[in-house]
């Protein structure tokens, strides 16, 4: 099945669980060569992901002026805590559900929420893209960034927890806590990595619209 035939599929099956349509999941490999195939959507997300680090290395330079930090040197950090945050999804699925008994297959879960990715990666890198235009419209434009953003995070966080809980038939509250555990670790780790790198600028809150960066 050529490639985009295969994203187009995944994105129809995510479509279908968002409107709790349990028929979504004929859409996903759920295996374990699932899982390891799920990881392209990381890969399809990189244009997104890439514009989102453009944008944060001039917010970084804009602040810091005087950093003595060339752009691969930027760009190669950035790239790395994007590893480790995406990293810390499956890792946290995978401990959450035996832990909130859960009567799904952690690998379930893991290929869903990758897939998922892609798409919220696109979504949320537009948001902090016009987040940011209105942030220098002065104070009324800061605060509708600000209230743009945290709606977008919530929509996401909403979506995604439609998605999994058609997904996995868990109860709500079960999804709650999954995605809550999720994203704040994923936001803890990112948020780690950037102050210890020396990458933390004012513009951090936009991870807060990263589905899976704060991450969902």
């Amino acid at each position: 099945m050529p490639a985009l035939r295969k994203v187009a599929l995944h994105i129809r099956g995510l479509w279908l669980l968002g409107k709790g349509e349990r028929q979504g999941m004929l859409a996903f490999d759920t295996s374990a060569r699932g899982v390891l195939s799920s990881f392209q959507a990381l890969i399809w997300a990189l244009p997104a992901t890439f514009a989102y680090l453009i944008l944060s290395r001039w917010e970084f330079l804009s602040e810091m002026p005087d950093a003595d930090r060339g752009s691969v040197d930027f760009f190669v950090k950035a790239g790395l805590i994007e590893v480790a945050a995406s990293a810390v999804i499956p890792l946290a699925i995978f401990l959450c559900v035996p832990l909130l008994r859960m009567n799904v297959s952690p690998s379930a879960l893991v290929v869903v929420a990758n897939w998922a990715f892609l798409p919220a990666s696109y979504v949320s890198t537009v948001v902090v893209y016009l987040s940011h235009g209105l942030d220098h419209k002065g104070n009324l434009g800061l605060i509708i960034s600000l209230i743009f953003l945290l709606g977008t995070a919530i929509v996401l966080f909403a979506w995604l927890g439609i998605v999994l809980k058609t997904a996995s038939g868990a109860r709500s509250w079960q999804i709650f806590f999954l995605l809550t555990i999720v994203v704040g670790s994923g936001f803890f780790v990112t948020a780690y990595l950037e102050s210890l790198m020396g990458l933390s600028t004012s513009f951090d809150y936009s991870e807060s619209t990263r589905g899976y960066h704060a991450v969902v």
